[in-house]
């Protein structure tokens, strides 16, 4: 209780903190948002506070999932801080001082607004500045629509300077003479990590954080003249918790469990995470220890389990990566009742379960998962537990096969894995000795 009385989440209060941020967000009123959005939203408020809120936390306060327990005090920090605030209860504050006066959230300034000619006039001024602003990227955009570079003056190219994960890549470029205004390296598909760089220079070096498969690209202006696969091993098999940039790393020694290998909620503790709060996302990945290998003739056969199925994980969401080239193909999983939330994604579709039926991939972790995933001649079939969950014809595939990950909400592990490319094995383990796993053929 505060001392006024009233619990921290205060069902007015908090929907006016919502109505602010949703104000904010510009991302159209909460009643038609999906996961897509939430997820979004996440983004938002993290860029904004450096918070992480996950979509599943999010969604819970706005009633979307069933939740009984209020929002940590962390939580609403963050939501508060988003809208301009230093803290919640800063925001309580500043809501009780207006009375029963309607109150403007804090997206144009985080204090009350008391003179209303001021307000209009800052808002005629601040249209009259847009449309200039929108008036001269016109003009520049349509002098540059045609514009042409000089491309056989560029070089782009990248080289690790370690193995595993943190790594910091050095980018070598030269854009000296190309006739372009501005220059940038984008390090993955995410526009957000786009990376201003300078034509008098010829050295950019970024660190990435996760392993994975990144397609980078060179810039000039807004058109994208080059992009290049660049890939960041595991050195074997990793876990990682995810928090904000920088993750909690296990090695395989770390986590190896007594009927698999992967991560529980000891290593969840022993990290600090409060459980009954909000449960962080793991993955384990391999990926880079063989040569590259084509993408179009792949059978990849593994068993996995959600291990971690309560609070906000009540839905026991669960990912598979077939990492390769450009877009992965993940195939997500469920509990039965929550695949209406699920997206499939591969590498020239996005199948999400609000418009399709992925009811496939709604399982009962309460024993293995068995996925098989066979690609080839353009070909996709998966099947789940013996039986065709999705297949189809791809326009697009991998060129090239790097490596899998597995992702969990909450924690989960991996019973064997088998991968073969072109009729020949070339990766074969068993984690759970005493269970002798059967191959599916």
């Amino acid at each position: 209780m505060n001392s006024q009385g009233s619990t921290y989440s205060d069902t007015a209060l908090l929907k006016k903190c919502l109505s602010a941020i949703e104000e904010k967000a510009q991302l159209g009123h909460s009643n038609t948002w999906r996961t897509t959005h939430f997820e979004r939203l996440s983004e938002l408020i993290e860029e904004d506070t450096g918070v992480r809120l996950s979509a599943v936390t999010l969604k819970r306060i706005w009633g979307k999932v069933s939740y009984n327990s209020e929002p940590s005090i962390s939580t609403l920090d963050a939501l508060a801080q988003f809208i301009g605030h230093e803290h919640w209860i800063a925001f309580q504050q500043d809501a009780a001082n207006t009375g029963n006066s309607q109150f403007i959230s804090h997206i144009i300034s985080a204090k009350k607004i008391r003179n209303n000619s001021r307000v209009r006039f800052f808002v005629r001024m601040g249209i009259l500045v847009v449309i200039f602003i929108a008036t001269i990227i016109s003009f520049i955009a349509l002098s540059s629509k045609d514009k042409a570079y000089r491309l056989d003056s560029i070089s782009f190219d990248f080289s690790a300077l370690s193995e595993g994960v943190p790594n910091t890549v050095l980018f070598t470029y030269d854009v000296a003479n190309t006739g372009a205004d501005s220059f940038f390296i984008q390090q993955t598909w995410d526009p957000r990590l786009r990376h201003p760089i300078l034509p008098t220079q010829n050295n950019l070096a970024i660190t990435y954080y996760y392993p994975g498969v990144f397609r980078a690209k060179l810039i000039l202006d807004e058109t994208i003249v080059q992009e290049k696969d660049l890939y960041i091993g595991s050195g074997g098999w990793l876990g990682c918790i995810e928090k904000n940039l920088l993750p909690f790393y296990f090695g395989k020694t770390d986590l190896q469990l007594e009927n698999g290998i992967g991560l529980n909620e000891d290593h969840l503790v022993d990290k600090g995470f409060q459980i009954n709060q909000d449960i962080p996302f793991s993955s384990l990945y391999l990926l880079g220890l063989w040569d590259e290998i084509p993408g179009n003739d792949l059978v990849v056969h593994t068993r996995f389990k959600h291990t971690l199925g309560k609070g906000e994980a009540i839905c026991q969401n669960a990912q598979f990566y077939v990492l390769g080239s450009d877009i992965p193909i993940i195939v997500p999983f469920s509990i039965p009742g929550c695949t209406g939330e699920l997206t499939l994604l591969l590498p020239d579709k996005r199948l999400e379960g609000q418009q399709f039926d992925l009811s496939a991939f709604g399982v009962d972790y309460s024993d293995w998962v068995d996925l098989k995933l066979e690609l080839k001649d353009h070909k996709l079939k998966i099947k789940v537990n013996g039986s065709i969950a999705y297949e189809d014809t791809l326009t697009q595939i991998p060129e090239k096969f790097y490596g899998v990950r597995y992702r969990f909400h909450g924690t989960g592990q991996v019973e064997f894995l088998n991968i073969s490319a072109s009729g020949t094995v070339i990766y074969n383990e068993i984690f759970n000795k005493s269970d002798g796993v059967s191959m599916l053929e």
